[in-house]
């Protein structure tokens, strides 16, 4: 699922997982964010640029615990393909899928965007996390720049 960036407006706070320096960038366009992500290294890089956000260690495939409408918009970069993969016994990609979705949309404004760059391994990945987004509630277009790596 990806929606036109140019169209995102984002006035509150900003979740966004894997953001480490280019949250350099919102910053100096005056948006205030909140970095997630499941490795403490990837922080830590971030916290050595000093970049002027706030950073929350969480497995996003349990969700992401926010309250309702915190949100006017979210990025994601390279993140929710992660939620396909089972590395514990405990992981099943369709629930982590639908327990991250299901908790974004819950966390953004009526009207909120949300981008999200991904880089699935196969086609059945990608039908995996759009039907996770549309049931939970999103909707949009999938923009491909790479359509040959399915061929």
């Amino acid at each position: 699922m990806s929606w036109t960036p140019s169209s995102c407006v984002m006035r509150k706070k900003l979740p966004h997982p894997r953001l480490s320096v280019s949250g350099e960038t919102i910053t100096q366009n005056g948006h205030r964010w909140i970095r997630l992500d499941i490795s403490t290294s990837m922080n830590n890089i971030a916290l050595e640029h000093e970049v002027a956000g706030y950073f929350i260690l969480r497995d996003m495939g349990q969700g992401l615990g926010f309250r309702l409408g915190m949100f006017d918009g979210a990025i994601s970069i390279s993140t929710v393909q992660w939620l396909c993969n089972a590395d514990k016994f405990s992981h099943n990609p369709h629930l982590r899928l639908k327990a991250f979705f299901t908790s974004l949309y819950r966390c953004l404004t009526i009207g909120a965007r949300a981008v999200f760059q991904v880089y699935p391994e196969n086609l059945d990945q990608l039908e995996l996390i759009s039907k996770a987004a549309i049931s939970a509630g999103f909707g949009g277009v999938i923009l491909e720049d790479w359509p040959e790596r399915y061929e």
